[in-house]
């Protein structure tokens, strides 16, 4: 099985790499169209602002071998960012998404109670929905790391929604079909990133 991680430019990819290994996973890291395109699977992780990788992509063809990933009906993961990316938009920038999950990522700080920290940092609980293949082995009250300023508040009604709250409610993770998207960061997440990871491995 080939797991490729696609390098953008703006990704946590060693971390995100030395979790896979943890789990027996040889995963590749590749900027090249060509081998995103072969993968069995890919990662696509992101830090930082959501505009900057979406353009890096457009400008190598890595968006374009993504998308032939995903229509092929192969599973891709995103993470933080690149779950955001797989959206329709954000406030935070003017690129369009993937467009794969309906709706638009908002600024939490518009959306919170005063005195809410933001960005929403560090540990906090996920609520699990029956269905999930990626936490379907998971206690129901389990803990990812977050780090992010922006979220999708509504999830898409056509995918599987796994919710948190910081203040409001958002969505924390996606399952629709192939494509699959955590808000959270597995890499960062101990023994829970490792079973996130491994179970998107099996599938």
């Amino acid at each position: 099985m080939h797991i490729a991680i696609v390098d953008h430019g703006f990704a946590n990819l060693g971390s995100v790499d030395r979790m896979l290994r943890r789990v027996e996973v040889l995963p590749e890291i590749t900027s090249d169209p060509e081998r995103i395109k072969r993968a069995d699977k890919i990662i696509l992780p992101g830090v930082g602002s959501y505009d900057p990788p979406l353009r890096a992509m457009r400008a190598s063809g890595m968006y374009d071998a993504v998308t032939e990933h995903v229509s092929a009906g192969k599973p891709i993961l995103g993470i933080c960012v690149g779950l955001q990316m797989m959206t329709q938009g954000s406030d935070e920038g003017s690129e369009d998404g993937f467009g794969w999950i309906k709706g638009r990522l908002s600024a939490l700080r518009n959306v919170v109670k005063p005195g809410t920290k933001v960005p929403h940092m560090g540990w906090n609980v996920i609520r699990k929905p029956d269905g999930s293949r990626l936490l379907a082995d998971f206690p129901d009250l389990s803990k990812f790391y977050f780090l992010h300023s922006y979220a999708l508040l509504k999830g898409d009604a056509g995918a599987l929604n796994i919710s948190c709250t910081h203040d409001v409610d958002f969505v924390a993770a996606f399952e629709k079909d192939n494509i699959f998207g955590a808000q959270f960061h597995p890499e960062k997440s101990h023994k829970f990133g490792m079973n996130f990871f491994s179970n998107f491995a099996k599938l």
